[in-house]
């Protein structure tokens, strides 16, 4: 969705240098992340490796072919996923506990009908 621009405007190649520029940030971090924390520094490099070509792709997407973005409604939807996020990883439990399988499943509840209510009508028509 964020290099659809780029394609449009068939700047195709900003799309291999973006992805040279994302492998060589995540072998930098890998290089600086395991060491000191092993599968978590990995983790963490990947993500900062997609956090940055994802950016990258919509900066440049959005130079090139400019597309009209809610960002009201965007930034709602990103906090909800940052809620159901944050919950799924501090309620971690190595049996099962049903007070807590039904307090995820009531906050997942919750975020997918304000969610619901977030996203524009015409997507869900049936026609």
């Amino acid at each position: 969705m964020t290099a659809i621009g780029i394609s449009l405007e068939k700047k195709t190649y900003l799309l291999a240098r973006l992805v040279i520029i994302a492998a060589a940030v995540n072998f930098v971090m890998n290089c600086l992340l395991i060491p000191p924390i092993g599968a978590v520094g990995a983790a963490c490099a990947s993500l900062i490796s997609y956090l940055f070509l994802t950016s990258s792709y919509f900066y440049y997407s959005q130079r090139l072919h400019p597309m009209v973005i809610h960002w009201k409604r965007l930034s709602a939807l990103v906090g909800l996923g940052v809620v159901v996020a944050v919950v799924s990883v501090t309620c971690v439990a190595t049996k099962f506990n049903g007070p807590t399988v039904l307090m995820k499943l009531g906050v997942a509840g919750a975020c997918l009908l304000i969610g619901w209510q977030l996203l524009p009508r015409k997507t869900f028509s049936l026609v």
